[in-house]
């Protein structure tokens, strides 16, 4: 019996040791509590549980593999830590009162497959390191005050699924590149200040299930774009400067392809209906 006893208490020591993420993951995620007012948020951690048990963090073989703390009442700037996160794959910040620039440490997070920051203040530019992200399918900072122009580097992420940048402050042109995201399904870029024409790229969007760009300053003629990409569903192009023969368009479309091309040449202040 006692044999037994011992053996148990030391399998249980074994699982409970094998629990344990690394302290540079620790003091990662006590950064983000700290700087971003974690006594405030309103599901809190407790500092003297393990890590694993703490709200919004998942834990698998020994190290973070999700931080989702969306909707948590998150105020201030993030720490540059994030490189200590060796096996994660989702970050989920939406939804709080976050601000300051993007953290550059992003771009080490290898095994990341999703970066959620949106409904958020961050400002400045969207760092083109993020290409580093070679793992990413979704990239969704939409509702921030982000600037300067799309970099082109991130159309080198291949296996991106969903880029929404929309209700920013984005300028300069879409990337002629953005046709080399061959696994993209949702594109959101409406509600910026981008310029210029639509690239002749999107028709090699094969999965592309969304495309709005809605509430920008974009022109040019629009022929053949949408005709042949067979996932689409939804269109939306209003308030821009687009020119073409809209009505002969939307009837080469699938009758199930939402086509929305109204004021075209009468851009309004107010911005469409967020339709995450």
């Amino acid at each position: 019996m006692k044999t037994n006893f011992i053996w148990l208490f030391s399998l249980c020591f074994i699982f409970t040791a094998q629990a344990q993420i690394s302290a540079k993951e620790k003091q990662a995620l006590l950064q983000i509590y700290n700087t971003t007012n974690g006594k405030s948020w309103t599901n809190c951690w407790d500092l003297q549980q393990d890590p694993s048990n703490w709200y919004g963090i998942t834990v698998k073989e020994n190290h973070v593999t999700e931080i989702d703390l969306s909707m948590n009442d998150l105020e201030g700037r993030l720490p540059e830590d994030f490189d200590n996160f060796e096996a994660l794959e989702v970050l989920n910040l939406g939804f709080n009162k976050l601000e300051g620039e993007l953290p550059q440490s992003i771009h080490s997070l290898k095994s990341l497959k999703r970066l959620e920051l949106f409904m958020n203040r961050f400002s400045g530019p969207l760092p083109g390191s993020y290409s580093r992200l070679e793992n990413l399918e979704v990239l969704s900072l939409y509702s921030n005050n982000l600037i300067g122009e799309i970099p082109i580097e991130i159309t080198g992420l291949a296996k991106l699924k969903e880029l929404q940048l929309n209700s920013n402050e984005l300028t300069g042109n879409i990337p002629s590149e953005i046709g080399n995201l061959s696994k993209l399904e949702v594109l959101r870029l409406y509600d910026n200040k981008l310029i210029g024409s639509l690239p002749s790229s999107v028709k090699k969007l094969k999965a592309l299930q969304e495309i709005n760009v809605a509430h920008n300053t974009l022109f040019g003629i629009l022929s053949d774009e949408f005709i042949n990409l067979p996932e689409l569903e939804y269109v939306f192009l209003n308030n821009n400067n687009f020119q073409g023969d809209f009505t002969l368009i939307a009837s080469q479309l699938s009758d199930e392809v939402v086509f929305d091309y109204k004021d075209m040449g009468k851009k309004k202040d107010i911005g469409l209906a967020n339709t995450d």
